[in-house]
């Protein structure tokens, strides 16, 4: 049944209207779940019932997809859970949000502005809870030359620490190093995936996250022999030795290439520094810098 259902073919043209939306719903749901059966929407009673608490009439769009597949929880509970009818809201910010997906930790939501809801097929609006941090005054005002100082001294402390761990003489030396190689990396490892992301097409940051972390960690367990190996005939401190060179390897190559060294991190909808200037620039914000709007269709 899966192989019968193609979804790129499925989505070829986009999806221009809620008829569209709910058959691919339909076709995607017989194909990689159950079909959508009668009961699987929710009762016509329970959305009066949430309408009258709320004292708001649901978007036709909104009432429509409820009365779809509102009660398939294993369709719409599994990440960033569509609410049951009894538990939407109204959020206070941004003159007033109905509320009818939250962020499977309570990071976000997804939901429309009162001011959206006579329309049929309102646009959906997003909201990040982190979306109003401030970067650190280091890097809103000096991002590159922070950054630049964080590659040499993190990979510089990182292959000091390499070498130390091969030559440590105790447990306690050991344990210490290497907890000097795993605090420089992790937070290395934060500010890289967030130049990643600064960094990359709006519409792929999925995919380009699952590659990074399949170089970053899937590919580890293939390393795992050589490094046996080598620890076997040449010794652990002749491997971590070798690591520590990687590492100043990765200082100089991160510091001598210009497209890496121009690297800064910038906040959503900044311009590119000048000397970036044929880097595509990133679309600009709207006008609730820590939201997005998107389309009902393309959302569900």
């Amino acid at each position: 049944m899966v192989d019968a259902f193609d979804v790129a073919r499925a989505l070829r043209g986009g999806i221009p209207d809620r008829a569209r939306a709910w058959a691919f719903v339909r076709d995607f749901a017989a194909a990689w779940a159950e079909p959508l059966a009668d009961s699987a929407g929710t009762r016509p009673e329970e959305l009066e019932r949430a309408e009258e608490t709320l004292g708001l009439a649901l978007p036709t769009a909104l009432r429509e997809a409820y009365s779809l597949l509102g009660a398939r929880h294993d369709l719409t509970g599994n990440q960033d859970p569509l609410l049951r009818p009894s538990e939407l809201f109204v959020h206070d910010e941004f003159g007033g949000v109905l509320v009818f997906r939250s962020e499977n930790q309570g990071c976000a939501f997804r939901g429309v502005r009162r001011r959206d809801l006579g329309q049929d097929d309102p646009p959906v609006f997003v909201q990040s809870r982190e979306g109003n941090r401030k970067p650190t005054n280091c890097l809103s005002r000096h991002p590159r030359a922070c950054l630049d100082a964080w590659k040499v001294c993190e990979s510089s402390v990182t292959a000091v620490g390499a070498v130390a761990l091969g030559h440590a003489r105790s447990l306690p030396y050991a344990v210490a190093f290497g907890a000097l190689i795993g605090l420089t990396s992790g937070i290395t490892a934060a500010v890289t995936g967030a130049l990643v992301q600064t960094e990359t097409d709006p519409r792929y940051p999925g995919r380009v996250t699952s590659v990074t972390t399949l170089c970053a960690l899937g590919l580890a367990p293939v390393f795992f022999p050589v490094a046996g190996v080598t620890v076997a005939v040449w010794g652990a401190a002749m491997f971590f030795t070798v690591c520590g060179g990687i590492c100043l390897l990765a200082a100089v190559f991160g510091v001598a290439v210009p497209v890496l060294r121009r690297a800064e991190l910038r906040k959503p909808g900044a311009e590119p520094a000048p000397s970036e200037s044929a880097s595509p620039s990133a679309p600009a914000p709207p006008s609730e810098s820590a939201s997005t709007s998107e389309s009902a269709p393309a959302e569900r």
